[in-house]
């Protein structure tokens, strides 16, 4: 059996996890000086969750939203009758229709994944079959997740608005928190909620946010107000505001942001993180006199984040902030050789194969310039799919290799060589690139790996005469041949 949808996956574009915990602490602090929280774009209702995690009642929490999804929560949690909504359904959901009240909320939400599935692309419509035959426990497994967020929200108010006009009614509100995360771009929830008519419901046909078209409007509503608001935006905010940010979250190359229209009292009502702490491993690095041989071993080890960060900062200075799910270092003849970190969700998640690579830097070496190029091959070894696999709990098989990195040059050798390919290729304001390069894992143990590195850098230094440390060494380095 395909494992179950969670109700999260209907909704895309949900607010940062490291946005929440700020805005928990946030929130946590306000409530010495402030009655309410107002939440227009409710979305998926995780902010809502912060509210209550800081100790606001489901009482305070005023929230809004214009789509048929949000709505579904915000009336089964607000204690309104869904039957307000009209919500009927057609075609192949048309068998929903016989849904008890009871179930009516789960039942939108299994619809609308099943729309969102695509019946053409093999894996999503695997799972697409596997739902509609397996359709009751797929809406009782639904069902069961509205009702844990009734539990944690039941009380709140809702109402279908649209963002301008619910901040609009409340910004004047000195008593007021307000914290909105506008649609980044147009017609983002009539791709995201598209049945293609199988469900239909009272829409109020209120016009979506643009970004493009409403934002600064948004802006110069916000600001001057006499409640205290916060505004996500992701990537840079605009000149205008960019003075108003108080927090920063960096995620792969992009970094998202929390705005607030008085800065200086949400940093008094907020202090700064802890830095994160580093320390160093007792492993000692790669030296430079060390040779590496055909009978040489790779082998990848978890770490710590801790440590990891540790490494990652001294061998990449002045770095944004990286985060990652899991940290390893990669080790050679057990010396380190690189450090990583890497996302595993999705396949823990068994939505897809791919893991990524969030960073991944080598120790310097002088013998071996290129061994970024080993580094990275091994990364997409079979032996590290197998590793990957293990490490992700057997949840499915990982299958395809992806990694984001910025670049001075808009192609990097060391994953070309590796066979990855460049999907994704975006020039940022300061002139470098954002390379994303992604691909099936090699059919080359560990071992066949480097003995195919020791053949390539012997054909460059044949080729260039430059030395890489297979044949010609480094004046001054003095080598050490491996035991």
């Amino acid at each position: 059996m395909v494992a179950r949808q969670q109700v999260g996956d209907i909704f895309l574009g949900i607010t940062p996890a490291g946005i929440r915990q700020y805005m928990r602490q946030a929130f946590a602090a306000a409530r010495a000086q402030y009655t309410r929280v107002v939440l227009p774009c409710a979305g998926r209702f995780t902010v809502a969750e912060a509210a209550i995690d800081a100790g606001w009642k489901p009482v305070q929490i005023e929230a809004s939203d214009v789509s048929l999804f949000s709505s579904v929560l915000g009336y089964a949690c607000a204690g309104k009758p869904l039957a307000e909504l009209g919500i009927a359904f057609h075609g192949e959901l048309e068998f929903l229709s016989k849904c008890s009240a009871s179930h009516l909320a789960g039942a939108v939400l299994y619809g609308m994944k099943v729309c969102q599935l695509n019946p053409k692309k093999y894996f999503e419509a695997t799972i697409r079959k596997e739902f509609l035959r397996e359709a009751h426990v797929h809406i009782e497994a639904m069902q069961a997740q509205v009702e844990e967020l009734k539990k944690r929200l039941g009380g709140i108010q809702y109402a279908i608005e649209d963002v301008r006009a619910h901040c609009a009614r409340t910004v004047g509100d000195p008593s007021a928190v307000i914290y909105v995360n506008p649609p980044g771009f147009a017609k983002g929830y009539a791709k995201m909620f598209d049945t293609k008519g199988a469900i239909t419901w009272a829409d109020p046909k209120i016009p979506e946010f643009d970004a493009k078209v409403h934002r600064a409007a948004l802006y110069d509503l916000l600001m001057p107000a006499p409640a205290l608001v916060y505004v996500f935006r992701s990537k840079q905010p605009e000149p205008g505001v960019a003075d108003k940010a108080v927090f920063a979250l960096a995620r792969n190359a992009n970094r998202d942001f929390v705005l607030c229209n008085r800065p200086e009292q949400a940093r008094v009502m907020v202090a700064s993180r802890k830095p994160t702490p580093i320390a160093p491993a007792k492993i000692p690095f790669l030296p430079e006199g060390h040779t590496i041989t055909a009978e040489s071993r790779i082998w990848f080890a978890k770490v710590e984040k801790a440590k990891a960060l540790y490494y990652r900062d001294l061998f990449a200075h002045k770095l944004a902030a990286t985060r990652a799910e899991q940290y390893f270092v990669a080790l050679c003849d057990g010396y380190l050789m690189a450090v990583f970190g890497m996302f595993f969700s999705e396949v823990m998640r068994n939505q897809s194969g791919t893991v990524y690579e969030v960073f991944g830097f080598t120790a310097p070496n002088k013998r071996y310039p290129r061994i970024n190029h080993l580094f990275m091959a091994s990364l997409v070894s079979e032996d590290a799919r197998k590793f990957f696999t293990v490490e992700c709990k057997g949840v499915r098989d990982v299958d395809r290799f992806q990694t984001t990195c910025i670049s001075t040059t808009p192609e990097q050798k060391s994953h070309r060589s590796t066979g990855l390919k460049l999907i994704s290729k975006e020039t940022r304001e300061d002139g470098r690139f954002k390379l994303v390069y992604a691909g099936a894992f090699r059919p080359f143990t560990m071992r066949q790996t480097i003995e195919r590195w020791l053949a390539a850098m012997t054909n460059v230094e044949r080729e260039t005469d430059k030395p890489m440390g297979v044949t010609k060494i480094p004046a001054g380095v003095a080598v050490k041949e491996v035991a």
